[in-house]
């Protein structure tokens, strides 16, 4: 049996730079999510909501079956989300039978080794960032957030798309290889779209803030290149239903959890407007005079506050302005994240997983009201999941304080951005 200094000896190989008494917290979120793992696994079928590997499933079993994905049959989501849908059901021709059971614990398995690749990467940039800074409490908040929204990480591909999001940063940042880290970036757009966000950020950041032009470019034909190819063979080969997940979403209504949904449930409990609940699109959404104007309004203001946002950006890089933070490439995109999250007209629990990444770069008070937020989009879905549908008012009470606590969060974090940044002069000077 291995003594305790040879156990310590084997991580510090594994992982170089490995410190024992400042990075105790990582073996200690690998212990959490692997017991969270192993919950899951012996108690499948305890815990609801398994609905969408169910479909991920059929997609797998049509494909094996030799179907043509957006030829034979359509699906909501972009090309590259393919391979982490098909991945679980190879291995599992490969070891037995394929059977949905067998193919729902595979796929468990998978999105369980993308957390711990994520918490890896995460890991490598917090000590690249923060050198000289004790990092435990920081890890911390990933494990611990990780914990909170197990449920969808286990049965949602999304950690997929985050685990890209993470390699890319790490690609950028730390091996300074501009046409991998694009590429994988362009990658992870090409598997769930929101990761193209963070494209002008990174060029921003590199050309504007690091005067590093050429590697902006690298960066740039790199996302350009991965996402051509994964999705101009299925164009060119002619196959129509390549754009239809991009219908799919235009046609979504107010779904259920948004914060636009938030408004039309107040306004509704004031007499202001009416609303029903109605299952459409695979999520429960508002039926409501309210809901096309809000729908319009949300892309709106989620197209024109990014654009605002990339020229306050372009703006504060500007020659001879205030040098960079190690972090604040990490901070410009939780912002250019988390406004794609909250001004969506669509607002299901998974996608909070997509701050995992940036959650180690917060403070101690943004990372407690993001453990509450997730808390509350556990308890509503799916605990409360009939409540939401019937639109009982302590479910969509959850939804609102909620939705309120991703607010609050979101203007700490615009605000912290704000200090580092230095413009406006006067929250410069005040932070000085």
């Amino acid at each position: 049996m291995q003594t305790y200094s040879e156990v310590r000896g084997l991580i510090r190989s594994l992982s170089p730079g490995y410190n024992f008494r400042r990075d105790w917290m990582v073996l200690a979120s690998v212990g959490a999510l692997t017991i969270a793992f192993l919950v899951f696994t012996i108690g499948h079928g305890i815990m609801p909501t398994p609905d969408d590997v169910d479909l991920y499933y059929q997609y797998a079993n049509r494909i094996l079956g030799g179907a043509v994905p957006y030829h034979n049959f359509n699906l909501e989501y972009p090309p590259f989300a393919l391979p982490f849908f098909i991945f679980p059901a190879i291995f599992s021709n490969s070891v037995g039978a394929f059977s949905p059971t067998r193919y729902i614990l595979l796929f468990q398995a998978q999105s369980y080794l993308l957390t711990l690749g994520t918490l890896y990467l995460v890991w490598n940039l917090l000590r690249k960032v923060y050198p000289s800074l004790k990092i435990n409490w920081r890890i911390f908040y990933f494990g611990f957030s990780s914990l909170l929204i197990c449920l969808y990480i286990f049965r949602r591909f999304d950690i997929a798309a985050t685990f890209l999001v993470a390699l890319a940063l790490y690609m950028l940042y730390i091996w300074q290889k501009p046409g991998w880290g694009g590429a994988i970036l362009g990658l992870a757009a090409a598997a769930k779209l929101y990761p193209a966000v963070l494209l002008p950020v990174m060029l921003i950041y590199f050309w504007r803030g690091k005067g590093d032009r050429e590697f902006a470019l690298r960066t740039c034909v790199g996302f350009v290149m991965a996402g051509s190819i994964t999705t101009l063979p299925f164009v060119l080969s002619g196959f129509p239903g390549i754009l239809e997940f991009l219908k799919y979403h235009s046609e979504r209504g107010v779904q259920i959890e948004s914060l636009f949904a938030s408004i039309i449930w107040l306004g509704s409990e004031f007499g202001l407007t009416n609303a029903v609940s109605s299952v459409d699109h695979g999520s429960v959404n508002f039926a409501s005079p309210w809901g096309s104007t809000l729908a319009s309004l949300s892309t709106l203001l989620t197209v024109g506050g990014l654009l605002a946002f990339y020229g306050y950006l372009w703006w504060i890089t500007r020659s001879g302005g205030r040098k960079l933070r190690s972090d604040w490439v990490f901070q410009a995109s939780t912002i250019a994240v988390f406004w794609f999250i909250i001004l969506n007209k669509v607002l299901s629990p998974q996608y909070l997983i997509w701050l995992l990444p940036f959650v180690v770069f917060w403070r101690g008070s943004q990372a407690l009201v993001y453990f509450a937020a997730l808390s509350l989009s556990f308890i509503a879905f799916p605990f409360m999941v009939l409540g939401v549908v019937a639109l009982d008012w302590q479910a969509m009470l959850v939804i609102l304080i909620r939705n309120v606590l991703l607010l609050i969060l979101f203007i700490l974090t615009v605000r912290g951005f704000i200090r580092i940044s230095g413009f406006p002069p006067l929250l410069r000077k005040r932070s000085e």
